[in-house]
């Protein structure tokens, strides 16, 4: 009995230490948690996202696998966030791959796995099969706009920017579309307009779908220019010189890689690293 209520106190206080962004403290009371009672699959779920919060990958990993083992509900999604840090963060796509296919067998219309797993095609440069998993979100949400957009990417990339106009002009008169759908679809139609040397058009489009998905994005996840400024001088007081000595550059002078989501920065980083 007093074992329960432990474990309901502890539960509590690391709730309300993750909703007061207090990610430290509450990382050590579900590591409390867990060693109190190690079969509490949603206490390993959770200790896993602060662990992938704090970038501490590896130990976000176990406790996935912990929350795994442990009966988690909806482990499709455990899969799919096993995926992402494989990914992004670790530059294991091959078992990336491995867990979406998973996350897919357990729930074949899970769209998220979906157009993660056609993202990943499309980055081990298959874009055939990427316009398949694509098709498939198509097929239980036809108004996905990201799923659109993707597919009029790999059009556009083999040069059918033309013939791909006209069916991103329809899609977004789709009423059953949703802002944050309309926003992907206008701006793959600002790539393809852009392709066609229709620049006055496409920066209208691009215009229009910045606009778009300021407005379906909450007000507290908006891009903040005062914000970001300020988390920049912060940076530069904590790290206010190089330090003396470093011998990795014959220069002295740090490089910058800065570029837009898919436009190849990682690439570049990788090739001159």
């Amino acid at each position: 009995m007093q074992s329960a209520e432990q474990e309901r106190n502890l539960s509590r206080t690391a709730e309300i230490f993750m909703s007061n962004g207090r990610l430290d403290d509450a990382i050590a009371t579900y590591q409390q948690l867990v060693s109190l009672n190690p079969i509490l699959a949603d206490a390993w779920y959770n200790l896993a996202y602060l662990y992938r919060c704090k970038r501490q990958f590896d130990a976000a990993i176990t406790a996935y696998r912990m929350a795994l083992s442990n009966g988690i509900e909806r482990p499709e999604e455990v899969h799919l966030n096993l995926a992402v840090i494989l990914s992004e963060h670790l530059d294991q796509v091959g078992q990336a791959k491995v867990e979406l296919d998973t996350a897919l067998q357990l729930n074949p219309d899970f769209i998220a796995a979906l157009l993660n797993l056609g993202n990943l095609q499309e980055d081990l440069g298959q874009p055939e099969q990427a316009r398949s998993s694509y098709q498939k979100v198509l097929t239980i949400e036809p108004a996905n706009g990201r799923a659109i957009g993707r597919i009029a990417m790999i059009d556009i990339f083999q040069g059918k920017a033309r013939e791909t106009v006209p069916v991103l002009q329809s899609a977004l008169n789709t009423r059953s579309a949703k802002a944050d759908d309309r926003a992907e679809i206008g701006f793959a139609l600002g790539h393809a307009l852009d392709a066609l040397g229709d620049y006055d058009d496409a920066f209208a489009a691009l215009v229009a779908a910045n606009s778009t998905m300021r407005q379906a994005t909450p007000p507290g996840y908006r891009y903040n220019p005062e914000a970001h400024q300020r988390l920049v001088d912060d940076l530069i007081r904590v790290f206010p010189a190089r330090p003396a000595g470093d011998a990795d550059s014959s220069t002295g002078v740090p490089l910058f890689i800065c570029g837009m989501f898919r436009s190849g920065s990682t690439l570049t980083e990788a090739i001159l690293a």
